[in-house]
């Protein structure tokens, strides 16, 4: 990579950090005296089950609940007549224990990238590319300089080749 890709790539970094929004997801909430039910959940995330209080807000959780589900797969609860409430992931059911006078929900956080940050990304990339053709053209002047004394010709041409075979390597990332 050259330095001034590198440059570039750090740039982009750097206005990128903190460019995400924070987005929360509940899926299937269960209070007790209401029927439980189980629901697809939208999105591949690791989910955990998290305590609600009279309000709906979320204030604690069970620990090692965390799960991995799938896009599509079930999450929710049951009842089991010998386990009780049973927290449902999946394929994966166990029994959990929810405090009185609290709900449960299975939840996820994740970070999605803003329209602004893809936007930036865009353009340190088409950034990247520009300042690797114009360091590209540079170090062809002076190697054509360089060429004009015909005791660098051998280095010439071998500098030459390996310009070429950067170009080819860049059209088939390209």
């Amino acid at each position: 990579m050259t330095t001034s890709r590198a440059v570039a790539l750090s740039l982009a970094m750097v206005l990128l950090t903190g460019c995400t929004k924070t987005v929360q997801h509940r899926v299937a909430g269960y209070y007790p005296g209401i029927s439980p039910t189980t629901q697809p959940v939208p999105k591949t995330a690791v989910y955990s089950i998290r305590f609600l209080d009279e309000k709906g807000k979320k204030t604690g959780g069970i620990p090692n609940s965390h799960r991995l589900i799938q896009a599509g797969d079930h999450a929710g609860f049951d009842i089991d007549e010998s386990k009780g409430v049973v927290a449902v992931a999946g394929e994966a059911s166990f029994p959990i224990t929810i405090p009185t006078g609290y709900g449960a929900v299975w939840s996820t956080t994740y970070r999605r990238p803003t329209q602004f940050s893809k936007e930036v990304a865009k353009a340190a990339v088409a950034t990247g590319k520009a300042t690797g053709y114009i360091a590209a053209g540079v170090v062809e002047g002076v190697l054509y300089k360089l060429d004009e004394d015909e005791d660098m010709d051998e280095m010439f041409e071998r500098m030459n080749r390996h310009l070429e075979d950067q170009r080819r390597l860049r059209k088939r990332r390209d």
